[in-house]
């Protein structure tokens, strides 16, 4: 049981840093093309994560999200937390 407290506060941080960084993306007047496409993906994925914290395919995207800054732990919490919630999700898999 002290391993799952562990992980359920790993993931709130890891939420809140999701969070923090989607706020700071919201300026994303400077960004490149490919850049504003992920931002706009990112913000999409919070405001489904708001709304339905239990979605799957959001904190899919999130992880990946983490895959792409090289934050791997994070990136593990999430995805093991996607997979409680959807265990036979194909693309949560992978």
């Amino acid at each position: 049981m002290k391993a799952r407290s562990y992980y359920i506060g790993k993931y709130a941080k890891a939420s809140k840093r999701y969070e923090k960084g989607a706020k700071l993306i919201e300026y994303d007047n400077s960004f490149i093309e490919e850049e504003k496409k992920q931002s706009k993906a990112l913000k999409l994925c919070t405001k489904v994560l708001e709304a339905e914290n239990k979605n799957g395919k959001a904190l899919c995207r999130r992880a990946q999200a983490y895959i792409q800054t090289a934050d791997l732990d994070l990136a593990e919490l999430v995805i093991k937390k996607a997979l409680e919630i959807d265990p036979d999700n194909r693309d949560i898999k992978l």
